[in-house]
């Protein structure tokens, strides 16, 4: 059985793992976070370091918070066997970037989800190195499948689509981006999808009803007048 591995075990990794796990139980799930002993929702074996969720893993998704990437890559590169397939959802980070701690024989796949992923609502851009076979792009985009829209784009289109994906309540846009490029994202598959903002400054992301992510005081969402808007792209990101 193809194990996946999840090294960060926070909203976007929960939004992922349950939107797979709800359609099939054909991966076995092995897990671990600083605090993963506290969550008792994640469907994943727990593991005592991210050392050895590597070292079991077929697949292996990079779920930590940019700030953090560095020292978990060079925890789990001697562990890392060749032949696993790295998934990494963290934001900014280049295929170079990776490749120049891990090894250019890394086998990487960079992507930008987003949270409705959790109802099958969500939308994934991917894109991958040279060293990704086919069968293990179309083994990644049927994971990220399960999850919602995907679409394979260039890595320079990354930033455009995170500004996209990330921030507009629009249902499809053309953004200029630094270079002069334009990228026309795809309209956006979200449904049902509502951004709350509370009393305490906070804001709820729900999708068919259920509350997929809370903000922290004071992070990004968009809201009319009652502070309430129905979007085909709600996604809310956290202030760090």
């Amino acid at each position: 059985m193809t194990t996946i591995g999840w090294i960060g075990t926070g909203n976007m990794a929960s939004a992922i793992i349950h939107g797979i796990t709800q359609k099939t139980q054909a991966y076995a799930m092995a897990a671990y976070s600083p605090h993963l002993a506290e969550k008792t929702d994640f469907p994943a074996q727990k593991l005592n370091s991210s050392a050895e969720v590597a070292k079991v893993s077929d697949v292996l998704f990079l779920a930590v918070k940019p700030v953090k990437m560095a020292e978990v890559l060079a925890e789990i590169k001697p562990a890392l066997r060749p032949e696993t397939l790295v998934v990494t959802i963290a934001v900014s980070l280049t295929l170079d970037w990776y490749a120049r701690r891990l090894g250019e024989n890394v086998h990487l796949v960079r992507t930008l989800p987003n949270t409705c992923a959790a109802v099958g609502e969500g939308f994934t851009a991917l894109t991958f190195n040279a060293q990704v076979t086919e069968s293990e792009k179309q083994l990644a985009l049927s994971l990220l499948a399960m999850t919602g829209k995907t679409a394979v784009i260039e890595e320079a289109q990354m930033n455009a689509v995170s500004a996209l994906t990330g921030s507009t309540p629009v249902p499809s846009a053309v953004i200029e981006v630094a270079s002069g490029s334009r990228f026309s994202a795809p309209a956006l598959p979200v449904r049902n999808c509502s951004v709350t903002a509370t009393s305490s400054g906070h804001a709820e992301v729900r999708c068919t009803g259920e509350l997929l992510a809370t903000t922290s005081s004071g992070g990004t969402v968009f809201y009319n007048g009652d502070c309430r808007v129905t979007t085909n792209n709600p996604y809310v990101r956290k202030q760090d």
